[in-house]
């Protein structure tokens, strides 16, 4: 009988291993429109000729919209068995014009023409701890890509001043760990919930983002996601400071393959 049972022990992994190698890989592509609101601090500090350029930032939805020139938000997921790979992408360039008071440059007054691109690329793999016939747990760990480039064409009133072109911006890599729940709660409806801490110092000091999304399904391959996501990011390295809550309600749909 002891035999018996160690025979099971030995096999028992290799079952297991057996069953997730039969199961076919599963894809999800979800292009969305994100509705956000920033609030915060980005710039730079002792720029040349200029002094500080640190804005604090109140935009709207409506204001970003009015200032948004182009956008891609994407975000594609690969499952198979208890493991999960996905990839989200969000790029916003926003364009303005402004008149504003140079810092400590001893200038007054300067009209400005602003170009600002932000970009956010993550990749994570998680894996699931809990499976239960309408309740899933996940725990996840990947890599944040953010890369903010603004530049400011900057022209001095009065005599004599001429334009100066400033580039401002950074780009750095977040480690990230985060959980994430999935509650099936009706027969096409499930609830998702994401939390997610980064940074950790290696790129920015921190970072934060929490999401809850409720998922409709409707067909075995189409269904529709409408979210609330909130992100936060801590970033201030070589005077360039990101420091920046960015919130807002989110919808997309989803393609299954």
């Amino acid at each position: 009988m002891k035999t018996f049972q160690k025979s099971l022990l030995m096999i028992a992994p290799l079952l297991a291993f057996q069953a997730h190698a039969e199961e076919q890989w599963q894809f999800q592509i979800t292009p969305y429109i994100w509705g956000v609101s920033q609030q915060g601090d980005i710039g730079q500090t002792d720029v040349p000729l200029v002094g500080d350029m640190v804005v604090e930032l109140d935009m709207s939805f409506s204001d970003i919209a009015e200032r948004l020139d182009s956008a891609a938000l994407i975000a594609f997921k690969a499952s198979k068995g208890d493991w999960v790979i996905w990839t989200d992408y969000i790029y916003m360039k926003l364009v303005d014009d402004l008149s504003m008071t140079i810092g400590n440059s001893g200038l007054t007054i300067a009209n400005t023409d602003i170009t600002a691109r932000e970009t956010f690329w993550d990749l994570d793999v998680g894996y699931r701890l809990i499976n239960n016939a309408d309740y899933d747990f996940y725990l996840y760990g990947g890599i944040r890509q953010v890369d903010i480039d603004t530049v400011a064409s900057i022209q001095f009133q009065g005599p004599g001043q001429n334009a100066q072109r400033v580039s401002i911006g950074d780009d750095w890599l977040d480690p990230l760990i985060g959980v994430i729940s999935n509650w099936q709660f009706a027969e096409k409806w499930s609830l998702i919930g994401q939390l997610e801490l980064g940074g950790f110092g290696v790129g920015s000091d921190s970072s934060f983002q929490l999401a809850l999304t409720a998922n409709q399904t409707l067909s075995d391959s189409w269904s529709m996601r409408y979210a609330l996501r909130y992100v936060d990011v801590d970033y201030d390295d070589n005077g360039f400071v990101f420091d920046t809550k960015t919130t807002g309600p989110l919808i997309g749909v989803s393609y299954s393959f």
